[in-house]
């Protein structure tokens, strides 16, 4: 299912999680304490490091604080999730690394 989160990102939920699905679904957000650490820590050209990225929803956060200068490396082991990542990488436009590996790492310039 496709959503959008309070910063206007879009976002791929898998229809039958019943963790973090909801919330997003719901209000367009999750774990708001992480996400305003990220932010605090984050700045414009910066690389970040999402690992266990599972939707994306924190790696799109990376993203829009590292801006188009920056990188976020996002890595998620689930091979159920991570079509999801990838959906939700591209759908916000953010131009994808040279590589998606088998180990499940996708790489995107910030947006």
């Amino acid at each position: 299912m496709l959503t959008e989160t309070h910063r206007g990102f879009k976002i791929y939920v898998p229809p039958t999680d019943m963790d973090l699905g909801p919330h997003i679904l719901l209000n367009g957000i999750w774990e708001t304490h992480v996400e305003k650490a990220l932010l605090r820590l984050l700045q414009p050209g910066m690389l970040a490091v999402d690992v266990g990225a599972n939707i994306g929803y924190h790696t799109l956060t990376l993203a829009g604080a590292v801006g188009p200068g920056g990188r976020v490396h996002a890595f998620e082991a689930s091979p159920g999730l991570t079509p999801l990542l990838r959906a939700s990488i591209f759908i916000n436009g953010m131009t994808p690394g040279s590589r998606c590996t088998t180990s499940r790492r996708w790489t995107a310039r910030g947006w």
